[in-house]
Formats: structure tokens, sequence, C-alpha cells
């Protein structure tokens, strides 16, 4: 019985080294092919053309030329290898920009990549003397932002100097804002309105026929609009050369008059 063991262990282990002897071979020499393609993969993506990446960027849905010129000037820098290893730092970094509100990133094809974009757009631009800058809707001026078709605020300088300060009013914004969002806003403005802020008078809206709007400040819009709603087809079909002007700067009073006619106060024009 021990012989027995003995010649079966001694057979085993002699078939063993023989196998051992072929087989080594032949993963050292697929292992060196795995690493040679993986080196030569490595340089052919460190050394690539700076723009052979940007070729492997697809988007979910239409990006402003803008944006795209922007995320393509960050994409030159990069390593697609590198950022398809790493796809969650990749997005991370995108949503780092500053033009870009969130960004998710996610692998398609080899070292390829589709991007879901939205893009940060500013609140308004705000005109000041021959300066306009895009503003958020707190007043913060945004060095880089995506050009929209966005309301532009004009500052009415009452005191003329020859250095103006660009300093957007926050309240005024928020005037804006609201406004907009407001159910008539599609009745009472298009897009032919100028908005015009000064110190004295806050926001005013200026119509295509010459008729202004004084809404002020921010207090009582839902009042201020349902008055204007009141006087629409009155001011609206004001002559070009007799513009009306209502001033809703008042709480329960609006100030309505044009140059052919004196002012009329209407007290009380809404019920508490």
């Amino acid at each position: 019985m021990k012989l027995y063991l003995s010649k079966k262990l001694f057979l085993d282990t002699q078939s063993y080294a023989s196998l051992h002897a072929i087989s080594v071979p032949k993963i050292q020499s697929s292992a060196r092919g795995l690493l040679l393609v993986l080196l030569i993969t490595s340089a052919v993506l460190i050394i690539r053309p700076e723009q052979e990446l940007n070729g492997h960027i697809t988007y979910t849905r239409q990006v402003d030329i803008t944006t795209k010129t922007q995320l393509n000037q960050f994409l030159r820098s990069r390593n697609s290898i590198i950022d398809f290893l790493f796809v969650n730092q990749f997005e991370e970094d995108i949503n780092q920009l500053k033009f870009i509100k969130l960004a998710t990133v996610a692998r398609t094809d080899l070292f390829s990549f589709e991007l879901a974009l939205e893009e940060f757009i500013p609140h308004a631009y705000w005109h000041t003397g021959t300066n306009r800058v895009a503003v958020d809707l707190h007043g913060k001026i945004l060095t880089t932002f995506t050009p929209k078709e966005k309301p532009v605020v004009i500052e009415f300088q009452e005191i003329s100097s020859q250095y103006v300060l660009t300093s957007p009013n926050r309240d005024a914004l928020l005037t804006l804002k609201l406004v907009q969002e407001h159910v008539l806003s599609d009745d009472l403005i298009n897009k032919n309105v100028t908005y015009i802020f000064s110190r004295g008078k806050g926001l005013s809206v200026e119509l295509q026929n010459g008729s202004v709007i004084i809404l002020g400040d921010s207090s009582n819009i839902e009042e201020k609009l349902l008055v204007w709603n009141i006087f629409r087809e009155q001011i609206n079909a004001a002559n070009p050369k007799n513009p009306v002007q209502l001033d809703l700067r008042f709480k329960n009073q609006a100030l309505i008059s044009n140059r052919a006619t004196s002012s009329l106060a209407v007290q009380k024009i809404l019920k508490d």
C-alpha cells in the first residue's frame, strides 16, 4: 500500500512537472503580449492630438455653441483613458466649471462619453453707460455665461460722470423676476419692451409706443400688475406722439397721465 502510494505520487509529480514546463512559457508569453497591447494603447492615447477627445463626446440634448466652445477648451487638457477609468472624477471636474449648472457623464463606447448638461443662464443683463454685464438674480456679475435671449435692464444715470460704476440693483432684478413669473406677464409684456432702472423711480417698463409703466420696487407686485391690466387697452392704444405714463409706486393709488391731458389720480382702484 505504501509502495503504491509512493509510486503514484512520483508519477503525479512527474506529470505535473512536465505540464508546468509547457504551460509557464505560454502564460508568460500571453502576459507579455497583453502588457504590450496596453502600453501601445496608452502611448497612443497619451500622445493623441489635442482635439481628438472632443470627438469622443456626445450630448444628450442641444447645447449652446458658446458652452460647447468653452467645454472644448477644457477638454483639450484631458486624457480620455484616465477619464474613462475615473469617470466620477471626470464628472466632478466638469461640474466645477462656472458655466455649467449641472452635468452628468456616462461611458458609452471605449473611451467615449455621453454628457447631459444644464447650462448656467444669467437672469438678466445690466446695462450701465456703455457697459453691459450678465448678472444672476442677486445682482452678482457673471464673468462666464451662456448668451440667451434674456431681458436687459438699462440703468439711467441721473448724475452724469466720467466714471460709471456698474452696480446692479437686487430689488430691481427681483421685481423683474416677479413680473416675468406672473400669470398676466404674457398679456402685458412682449419682446419689444425696455426695462429701465433709476435710483429715484426704481424699475420702469417702456412699451414700443413710448408709454411707460413705473413699477418702483418689488412690493405689491400682484396689485400693480392688476392695475396695469385694467388700463392695458388705453396704454397700448396710445399714440406714440402722446404716450401714457402709469405710476404704480403707491399702494391703492395709480397715477395715469399723458401730454394731452392733466394727471388723473385713481385712488383705491382695487378693493382691499
